[in-house]
């Protein structure tokens, strides 16, 4: 059977009717493919009757097109079942020849790579991938952090006039963040932060904090608790930063929960007279939201719903090109529309993930300099830690937080890291080439996110 992912085909018979088919064999002189149903004609060429294949192209990562309708058709009779019927499709066409001869020498050398070598030096034979570097791991996570940020607060070039419309918020997104804001003071604990993540010497360390984050995107079981969540909310309050509170999936046995939270959050808003910013990954979550009438809360839509292709791996992989992930769904004007009127959306979460998207008209933030590239509900760590195995994976109660002081390393030149229930790249560049951030806020960005994780 040939991969659809190299060879697919439609079969355009009489009556303008379209049927996709399914190849079995490929030859120079032809192929032989299986329906589910009897077609008319089969021993001769019917005039009517045409066949489109999509051949890939290995060298440009394109398909090539190709419609005949110069070929004779016959049943084979043998290897037919109840369920199909199988035909063969003879022809002389040179350009199938040609096509059908490529395709055929060059999946043959892809199928003798995968036989004679691993993963990485396939990658490496057919796209530059470099796996001689794979085995070069950093000590640990903050070694890893203090090379990378180091280096960008070394070689930064910003010019902050330029930056002054913009927000900056810091994203306390595990305990001992905001714990340790709710020991310190504003100015310390900045100072703190901006320490501890190798980056004092950098411009953005200069530039005032407008909002704090608190809660996790990704982990459910990285929030505060109640009480705690309501003095930092105080506390922000009183240092005159906006707070924003950030929130995971919801699972269904935490509905309860969280609508108790929602409750206490709006009588918060109530007794402060005041609004409070809420960062949403969950359209349960959002639908709750909705038909409790809340009206004090201002919603953005969190990056599990404001989904966008991206990886650090995508540079390796043949054909990419930044321009073709530039634009999701969310630039189509009636999916804003719908978020608009329907939810209520206020803003919309992005994240420097090694290109510039295209920003949605209204208010935006970008996370930086980390981005998700995967998510795991039942924690990878906690299995890996717990069950020997990070492929052993089940639901977590009574988390331990290993996430505390472990993480899954990678090899260097990867620029990503196994955190939390996630993985997650960093984009380099954005903390040393200006021009990322200002082609944000000149897109429509109102709010850079300092995720240090």
């Amino acid at each position: 059977m040939i991969p659809f992912a190299i060879l697919s085909g439609m079969l355009h018979t009489s009556y303008g009717i379209i049927r996709e088919i399914r190849l079995l064999e490929l030859s120079p002189d032809g192929f032989t493919f299986r329906l589910a149903n009897l077609l008319p004609h089969s021993g001769s060429c019917d005039s009517q009757m045409s066949f489109t294949l999509h051949f890939y192209d290995f060298q440009t990562s394109h398909y090539l097109e190709f419609t005949f309708s110069d070929f004779l058709l016959e049943t084979v009779t043998e290897s037919s079942t109840d369920f199909y019927m199988m035909y063969r499709v003879t022809t002389e066409n040179p350009q199938y020849r040609a096509l059908a001869a490529r395709l055929a020498a060059e999946y043959l050398k892809y199928v003798e790579l995968k036989s004679e070598l691993d993963d990485a030096h396939v990658s490496q034979t057919l796209t530059g991938y470099p796996a001689d570097l794979e085995d070069r791991y950093p000590e640990s996570f903050d070694t890893q952090k203090q090379a990378w940020f180091t280096e960008a607060a070394r070689t930064a070039d910003f010019s902050f006039p330029k930056l002054s419309s913009c927000e900056l918020a810091l994203s306390l997104d595990h305990p001992s963040a905001w714990n340790r804001y709710l020991t310190l003071p504003l100015s310390d604990f900045t100072a703190d932060f901006w320490s501890r993540n190798y980056l004092t010497a950098h411009p953005l360390a200069r530039k005032e904090v407008n909002c704090l984050y608190f809660g996790n995107q990704f982990c459910h079981l990285l929030f505060p608790e109640p009480p705690a969540l309501i003095r930092l909310l105080d506390k922000a309050l009183r240092e005159n930063v906006t707070p924003v509170v950030v929130f995971s999936y919801v699972q269904e046995h935490r509905l309860e929960a969280c609508g108790s939270l929602l409750e206490a959050l709006a009588a918060w808003c109530l007794e402060n007279d005041r609004p409070l910013e809420l960062v949403v990954n969950d359209w349960g979550m959002l639908s709750m939201i909705l038909e409790r009438g809340y009206s004090c809360f201002r919603l953005t839509l969190g990056v599990l719903l404001a989904k966008r292709r991206k990886d650090v791996r995508l540079p390796y992989k043949r054909g990419f090109s930044p321009k073709d992930y530039k634009e999701t769904s969310l630039q189509a004007p009636f999916y804003q529309e719908y978020l608009r009127e329907h939810f209520h959306i206020d803003r919309i979460s992005y994240e420097s993930c090694g290109y510039s998207p295209r920003i949605a008209p209204g208010n935006a933030s970008l996370h930086f300099p980390f981005y998700q590239m995967n998510t795991s509900q039942f924690c990878p760590l906690f299995a890996a830690c717990q069950n020997g195995s990070r492929g052993n994976q089940r639901a977590v109660s009574g988390c331990p937080e290993y996430c505390r002081d472990r993480t899954f390393l990678y090899p260097e030149f990867l620029h990503m890291v196994g955190r939390y229930n996630s993985l997650f790249g960093y984009d380099k560049d954005v903390l040393t080439d200006p021009e990322r951030i200002r082609s944000f806020i000149a897109g429509g960005g109102r709010r850079i996110v300092a995720e240090l994780l």
